[in-house]
């Protein structure tokens, strides 16, 4: 009797076994494409005089798979926001064919001025060739707006992410807290070693950062640039949103712990991430273009000045038809105005909606009888004219700011400013698709590891159904020995 206890003892522990293991099987069939799911399997251990017990979970991981998937989250993430910051600008304002575009503006100013120069006389091509200088200061001011909108709307992205990583690591405390509690004992952990996981994925895209491993299966996470994120308690992430988004100058920075981590000047800048690429956004690539395009704009204001025409000049040079608020001076050359496209003006007096008269193009004297240059006030003087358009074709120093090397004329430059914005927007395009590929790959990767394989599970639960059978055979086998024993003793 007491033998074929033990017997239906064996037997009813393996059915409790095979019922566990056959919970997980399920768990993981119903997790059959989560990318936040590592498969799942139960520890069966044999117990003294025979069965077997589950005694814990296991989930399947590979920490340096992991560890690269977390690099190329964040490196693909960085590019996508440098990426989608240059499509905004380059659908604006940077193309050299868009008649609308600074350079396109230019092109038709030019045009207008040399159609004016063949017939001075006419107070219709001069109202047309004041009115085309109206366009392009409209078109400069333009660029310089939306510039500076997408440099707002990257400083916006940046507080937002901000957001989102003190509210992960307040979620990565819970799960790592419950995961430490739980180390050495036979909770199940792996529901909350995924959550961990997931969370870990999601601060990647957000910023660099690198999980150490401790005691009790405790994570220590850092930056890429080495800065702790997280050590048995979060650090605080805080970025105060720039209200004021002046042209040239860079954006509030984000600090953990109060580290500098995103401003040109940090020493423990990080290296990827989409605050990454929004404060390079913000910060580099934006304010380059925004030099151009001022230096464009310095550039019309120095060309188109007035000089002194007297015998004896003493007066200083002054801003004709391009003018802006430090009008009439002139701004030194070779030297970024900061906002300068947003700031550069049609002089008042030569647009006849303020008064002022076209003419003042072809004769000079904006601003006064001694920068008079047609001084016998003939009707077909055109040497303002001409030497106008030489000025705008000239070489002419402008800011090494502008990353334009070379020598470069008004009408070079704003073209070279569109093919850098269109080299730019080209480059990071490239380095996003390959980012996206190395982030898909290491997915991939990873997910073969820890994925589930609906063929394998499959292969587990018939194998699980031959042991639920084989045990259910034996209890029927114990239970008719039992009753023939009571029948042959009653």
């Amino acid at each position: 009797m007491a033998a074929l206890s033990t017997a239906l003892n064996i037997a009813r522990s393996s059915l409790a076994t095979v019922s566990g293991q056959t919970a997980i099987a399920s768990r993981n069939i119903s997790n059959v494409g989560n990318a936040d799911y590592s498969r799942k399997s139960a520890v069966v251990i044999s117990l003294a005089g025979g069965g077997s017990a589950i005694s814990g979970y296991t989930r399947a991981a590979d920490k340096l798979l992991f560890d690269k998937m977390l690099v190329a989250s964040s490196n693909s993430a960085a590019s996508s926001s440098v990426l989608e910051g240059l499509k905004r600008l380059s659908e604006t304002v940077g193309d050299p064919e868009s008649g609308y575009s600074p350079a396109g503006m230019i092109g038709k100013f030019q045009t207008a001025l040399q159609v004016y120069e063949q017939d001075p006389a006419d107070q219709i091509l001069a109202q047309n060739a004041v009115q085309s200088a109206a366009d392009l200061v409209r078109s400069l001011n333009t660029a310089t707006n939306i510039i500076q909108d997408v440099r707002k709307q990257a400083d916006a992205g940046m507080a937002d992410a901000v957001d989102r990583i003190n509210n992960l690591l307040q979620q990565f405390k819970i799960a790592n807290d419950a995961i430490v509690r739980g180390s050495g004992s036979a909770t199940d952990l792996t529901e909350s070693l995924d959550t961990r996981d997931k969370i870990m994925k999601l601060l990647s895209e957000e910023l660099g950062i690198r999980a150490v491993t401790r005691s009790n299966n405790d994570i220590a996470l850092y930056t890429d640039s080495g800065v702790t994120l997280f050590e048995s308690v979060p650090r605080t992430v805080a970025m105060a949103p720039t209200t004021t988004m002046a042209a040239g100058v860079s954006g509030n920075a984000v600090y953990i712990d109060g580290v500098d981590v995103t401003s040109p000047a940090s020493t423990m800048a990080i290296r990827s991430g989409n605050i990454f690429g929004l404060a390079k956004l913000r910060d580099e690539v934006a304010v380059v273009y925004q030099s151009q395009m001022d230096e464009v704009a310095r550039g019309l204001i120095e060309a188109f000045a007035e000089i002194d025409q007297s015998a004896v000049p003493s007066l200083p040079t002054a801003t004709g038809i391009f003018s802006y608020s430090g009008s009439p001076a002139v701004p030194a050359g070779a030297t970024t105005v900061a906002g300068l496209a947003g700031d550069i003006r049609l002089n008042p007096s030569v647009d006849s909606a303020q008064g002022g008269l076209p003419s003042r193009l072809r004769d000079g004297g904006i601003n006064g009888a001694a920068y008079v240059y047609n001084s016998s006030a003939a009707a077909g003087f055109s040497g303002r004219l001409a030497a106008l358009i030489d000025g705008l074709g000239a070489t002419r120093a402008f800011d090494s700011a502008t990353q334009l090397t070379g020598q470069y004329s008004i009408m070079s430059l704003g073209t070279a400013s569109s093919g850098w914005l269109e080299a730019a927007r080209s480059q990071a395009s490239s380095a996003s698709d390959l980012q996206s590929t190395m982030k898909a790959r290491s997915t991939d990767a990873l997910q073969r590891i820890n994925g589930v394989n609906i063929d394998d599970e499959m292969t587990v639960m018939l194998e699980l159904e031959r042991s639920y059978q084989a045990s259910a055979r034996i209890i029927a086998t114990v239970d008719k020995m039992i009753d023939a024993l009571l029948q042959a003793t009653g």
